[in-house]
């Protein structure tokens, strides 16, 4: 056996460099070189070497210079990995050698185990590249993630801003439309009326659209106050259903309720804030001589309420996105009226309580919304009780109330509808207030929460470290209405929270007759600012 014989027999194929600079392929080479058309006995120029091993080619460069040193010896390649005609991978090495006057390449694979332990590390590779892309999108997410949670609160904080902006002034002008409406400051006429009745029309309607835009922002940052309990259907919305009644008596419209003696367990304000909207929502798109009605039904422990109207029907392409925020349905371009919340809120409030709402309409045919609550079965004659309106007792004793409040609309209404029976002195900063109060010893303390010199907290916690003041009852009225507000007052130690504007007066009356008879009554101690009982 030759030398050749047992080159091949160790599967390596010799090409020898020729002095004209070709290579020539020995006359028997290893099956392998099939792979790659490299052809036994073959010559090929250097360009023809490179274009089948590519790799090879930087290996040349190093070959020249320890050809050119003619000394015998041997040099070695790194192992490279390229694709054969079949595209299959496969690994290679060469080494250069010089025996006396004859330079010959040797060329062989690695060898089945050096693939597959190749192909193992090339897994692991790929696998920790992987991990590594996972590693920058996770950290691309917390980053988006962070950014969205600051704009969240960059919302929050400016929807607390608007919230207790627009509140303040609109608590003034409710107020003062009320005051003149009852002909506090003497009788109107009944154009003036008609004036005033405007006024405080077009107040509740902003104070609608602010309350839509509070409510949803509470329901979706998971603060939405829910206090179910066992309520008769007809009597907790007997009220509600009697203000729309007017309203549907304005547009011409009748509106028939049949709710049976149907009971059901959820939130009372809740739920006259759904029926509400579905009932208001009706009533906008129902033509004058057209007619809504209101009707539930118990059924498998479920109670579903319907809305149903003779308006121009829904089409099915808006019927998906109705319960939509802001979706308003028809075209975009006609001025319309309303938020565009009211069936938002209204799906998530009914949702929040484990029921479902739906729509079934068609153009032309009207409009029926429904939506189911968990049935409440009758227990014995406690059903109406709970849900039975109560009046305010606002009669009592005279007091003394300390009103913090920056603002003049503010405090000129809350003069005009305290005073009298009530004895009421007004601080503009809670610097002023701090200062006076323990002297003066109020019954109930009505405080703002936001102050041009500190925050209602502020006065408040300060309130508390004065012995003479520690155990005054402090109300919270306040414009600041966003979610988790009212808790946060509430627990740092106020006794009670009204919102801005003030829509429930009595109850605010019957809280600080409440408060007021907590406290022995004292010897009024009046300033040259005080505002008096008439009479006094």
């Amino acid at each position: 056996m030759d030398s050749l014989d047992i080159l091949v027999a160790l599967d390596l194929a010799v090409v020898e460099s020729l002095p004209d600079g070709w290579f020539q392929c020995a006359s028997v080479l290893p099956k392998w070189c099939e792979r790659f058309e490299l052809a036994a006995g073959a010559k090929l120029r250097r360009s023809q070497l490179e274009q089948l091993f590519p790799l090879l080619s930087s290996f040349l460069y190093e070959v020249d210079e320890f050809w050119s040193q003619n000394e015998p010896g041997c040099l070695e390649s790194e192992i490279w990995s390229q694709r054969d005609a079949n595209q299959a991978e496969c690994s290679l090495h060469a080494n250069a050698v010089l025996v006396g006057a004859q330079r010959c390449l040797l060329l062989g694979t690695a060898g089945a185990g050096y693939d597959r332990q190749r192909m193992v590390l090339q897994r692991i590779r790929d696998r920790n590249l992987a991990y590594e892309r996972l590693e920058r999108e996770f950290e691309k997410v917390e980053v988006r993630s962070q950014e969205a949670q600051k704009l969240n609160e960059l919302k929050s904080d400016f929807l607390a801003s608007m919230s207790h902006e627009l509140r303040t002034p609109l608590n003034s002008i409710l107020g003062f439309s009320d005051l003149l409406s009852q002909g506090r400051a003497g009788a109107l006429n009944p154009r003036q009326q008609e004036f005033v009745s405007h006024v405080k029309t077009a107040a509740d309607h902003l104070l609608s659209l602010i309350n839509d835009v509070l409510d949803l922002s509470k329901i979706e940052a998971g603060h939405a106050e829910l206090l179910p309990e066992r309520l008769s259907l007809k009597e907790a919305l007997y009220e509600v259903l009697a203000e729309l009644q007017v309203a549907a008596a304005r547009k011409d419209i009748q509106l028939e309720v049949a709710l049976g003696d149907s009971f059901v367990y959820a939130d009372l304000l809740r739920l006259k804030q759904i029926v509400y909207n579905l009932v208001s929502n009706a009533l906008k798109f129902t033509p004058k001589k057209g007619r809504v009605s209101v009707i539930a039904a118990a059924s498998d422990g479920k109670v579903c309420v319907t809305v149903a109207d003779t308006g121009k029907g829904i089409p099915l392409t808006d019927q998906q996105a109705i319960f939509d925020k802001y979706f308003q349905v028809g075209s975009p371009t006609p001025i319309r009226q309303g938020s565009g919340l009211g069936l938002a809120i209204a799906k998530r409030l009914v949702e929040l309580q484990g029921g479902t709402i739906w729509v079934e309409s068609a153009p032309g045919e009207g409009s029926r919304f429904s939506f189911t609550l968990c049935e409440s079965l009758p227990q014995g004659e406690s059903g109406g009780a709970a849900s039975a309106a109560v009046r305010p007792n606002v009669d009592g004793e005279p007091c003394r109330i300390a009103l913090v409040e920056d603002d003049p609309a503010s405090r000129l209404f809350m003069e005009a509808m305290l005073v009298p029976p009530h004895v009421l002195r007004s601080y503009e900063s809670g610097s002023e207030a701090l200062e006076d109060l323990p002297r003066l010893a109020p019954d109930v303390i009505l405080l703002d929460m936001s102050l041009p010199d500190m925050t209602g907290l502020e006065v408040l916690r300060r309130l508390r470290m004065q012995s003479a003041l520690r155990v005054t009852p402090v109300i919270a009225v306040s414009a600041h209405a966003m979610a988790g507000m009212k808790e946060e007052f509430l627990q740092a130690g106020v006794d009670a929270y009204f919102s801005k504007p003030l829509t429930d007066w009595a109850e605010l009356l019957k809280t600080i007759q409440r408060f007021a008879r907590l406290k022995k009554p004292e010897p009024s101690i009046v300033g040259q600012n005080d505002v008096l009982r008439a009479g006094d």
